[in-house]
């Protein structure tokens, strides 16, 4: 009889046992796929971030590359340089710790200047005349702005005084003739480093950049207009699939917590 019973009681324990371990197996396969579902729409979001992310960062340096040549384009053509010379001279001045701008400044202040001194400017023609820069060609035209500040820079070099060498600078450049100064006997030699270094862009490419930065600022508007919407549609999956992130590693600790003896 206590055997019969025994036999009984082990059957049920094991029947329970069983049971426990049944509905263990099938909770996990059903969080596994849950997680499975997860992870794919976790990797097409991230899929979908990192080429809006790429897209994004490629839109904004071609933007930012076709901006800078065409501020240079431009610029040349505010002094009167050629986009190469304005480089050149540019390299030149930040060898010896001179701004792009300051350089700029000083320049187009030269040009306005040794133009005053041609159209008969006394104060200003004698600082040409004491250099031994001439003003006019042969047949008594300007002579080409470029040329006039390499001479006019180089033959400061002659000037032994440093006191005079920077108050015939100030005359032309003011304050920015101060820095440019350091450039007296270097700044034909700078350029030509700069030119062998590579770091003139070709004029054509210059050009072409100016020329398609209307047509990248289009398109950068389009690339902002389609991604915005993508990018908004996506916050609800995300939330989402935070939400089954978090129901999954809920479903994780109850499972570990079963009790399998505990009838269903």
């Amino acid at each position: 009889m206590a055997l019969g019973r025994l036999t009984i009681d082990l059957e049920a324990n094991i029947a329970r046992f069983e049971r426990g371990l049944n509905r263990a197996e099938q909770l996990m396969q059903r969080r596994t796929r849950s997680i499975q579902r997860i992870a794919r729409r976790a990797g097409t979001l991230i899929g979908v971030g990192l080429g809006a992310a790429l897209g994004g960062g490629l839109s904004r340096a071609i933007r930012s590359a076709t901006d800078d040549l065409s501020d240079l384009a431009n610029q040349a053509e505010k002094l009167g340089l050629s986009t190469d010379a304005l480089q050149e001279f540019r390299f030149a001045a930040g060898q010896v710790g001179v701004t792009a701008r300051s350089l700029d400044v000083g320049f187009q202040r030269f040009t306005r200047r040794s133009a005053e001194a041609a159209a008969g400017s006394k104060e200003l023609a004698s600082v040409f005349d004491q250099l031994g820069i001439e003003l006019r060609d042969n047949q008594g035209n300007l002579r080409n702005n470029e040329v006039l500040f390499s001479e006019f820079v180089d033959s400061l070099s002659d000037v032994e005084n440093q006191s005079e060498r920077v108050r015939l600078a100030f005359k032309l450049l003011d304050t920015e003739g101060v820095d440019l100064v350091r450039l007296a006997g270097r700044f034909d030699e700078l350029r030509k480093k700069g030119r062998d270094l590579g770091v003139v862009i070709d004029a054509d490419v210059v050009r072409n950049a100016r020329e398609a930065g209307d047509r990248l600022e289009a398109l950068s508007t389009v690339i902002q207009a389609n991604l915005s919407p993508v990018l908004a549609n996506l916050a609800p999956v995300l939330i989402r699939i935070s939400e089954g992130f978090a129901k999954a590693t809920t479903a994780v600790k109850d499972f570990f917590n079963i009790d399998f003896g505990q009838s269903p």
